[in-house]
């Protein structure tokens, strides 16, 4: 009987898996515009046959078809910080500004923020889920025109200085220029040099973390510690999100937010498999666990400076948006750990993978009208 009560818990467990990524396939099956996330070998690919410095048939079509669709508000491509970083590093000014403005005029100006940014809000819809309150709409947290979805957030002034009126229209008049298109541009206009030193720490900091898998005896111990190492991320994760490392907070509502973790989040699990299953109910965070283990765990390959910047860029994407083309090693792995059908996402490797999904999308629009 006691075997059964756990393997009852864990259908239980593995049931609300189910039900949210079905509910985020769902989401964009039946949602418009359709996300569209292009890592910067294909911004570069369309950018030359746009400025007519390349001909490429196929390229072409590609793009015709993709402005007709974000015309017609069909398609959203959307940007994220680390495009303009890698744009703002380019050494001639001219090329510079060039690729920036197709990036923003094909974009229009939608940008996302990293998935870091929203690992919180995904901790606490798993817990106003079970308390029935409001959940975050995560993705509409995530995409926006302001500078604040590209940078992460907006300067402001805080004082008891100045009359709370003066204070909210001076922190208004800071986000109005911060959010002018000139001052976007600006962005990806200036010039920034590659931070090999940075590239160098997170390359070694990252082999330092996966230097015990090696003296490991076979893939299921290196994937097992790896959930463990994660369940303890997670587990930081909560109790940084409802305060309970802060010393400022008062001690009833640290009690209330021990309670409801205690109540809420499994103390023990009877199996690594059901630890891991837990992980997935946070898909930013399962996909980014997910990214970097299976990275970690291919021990031929030497983790390389971008290695950080693409895993980064491609978690929200993944999760939430319907098309990713990408870079190929990180695609691979994506689909290697099957997150393309946990979350109904279409993972590309090249733009011209994109052609048959862009004219399907075009003529459904075509019958549509006609």
């Amino acid at each position: 009987m006691k075997r059964i009560g756990k393997e009852f818990r864990f259908s239980q467990n593995y049931k609300v898996i189910l039900k949210k990524m079905s509910e985020i396939r769902e989401s964009k099956r039946n949602s418009f515009p359709k996300l569209l996330y292009l890592d910067q070998n294909q911004w570069d690919k369309l950018e030359k046959v746009y400025y007519n410095e390349r001909e490429d048939p196929l390229i072409e079509e590609v793009l015709s078809n993709l402005q007709n669709l974000v015309k017609e508000g069909i398609i959203r491509i959307v940007i994220d910080i680390n495009r303009q970083i890698e744009t703002s590093r380019r050494d001639i000014e001219e090329s510079r500004k060039k690729l920036a403005d197709f990036m923003l005029k094909l974009s229009k100006g939608y940008f996302v923020l990293p998935s870091f940014f929203l690992e919180k809000f995904e901790i606490k819809n798993y817990f106003h889920k079970k308390l029935g309150v409001q959940e975050f709409d995560i993705k509409e947290l995530a995409i926006g025109k302001e500078t604040e979805y590209l940078v992460g957030g907006m300067p402001s002034i805080e004082t008891d200085k100045i009359d709370k009126e003066d204070l909210n229209k001076l922190n208004m008049s800071i986000k109005e220029y911060f959010s002018r298109q000139e001052f976007i541009e600006g962005l990806f206009y200036k010039f920034l040099r590659k931070d090999n030193y940075r590239k160098k720490q997170s390359v070694e900091k990252a082999e330092a973390n996966r230097k015990i898998l090696y003296s490991m005896e076979n893939e299921r111990q290196r994937r097992d510690y790896q959930t463990e190492q994660n369940w303890l991320y997670l587990s930081r994760m909560i109790f940084e999100v409802y305060e309970l490392t802060d010393n400022s907070i008062n001690d009833l509502e640290k009690k209330n937010n021990a309670l409801m973790i205690i109540k809420y989040t499994p103390l023990t699990f009877n199996r690594i498999k059901e630890k891991r299953d837990f992980i997935k109910q946070f898909p930013l965070i399962y996909t980014h666990c997910t990214l970097v283990d299976f990275r970690n765990r291919d021990l031929r390959r030497d983790i390389l400076g971008n290695d950080t910047i693409d895993i980064v860029s491609y978690v929200l994407p993944i999760v939430y948006f319907d098309f990713v083309v990408g870079e190929k090693y990180f695609i691979n792995l994506a689909k290697q750990a099957k997150l393309d059908k946990e979350y109904g996402t279409i993972l590309l490797r090249e733009l011209s993978d994109l052609k048959e999904f862009l004219n399907k999308l075009n003529n459904n629009f075509i019958l549509k009208n006609t």
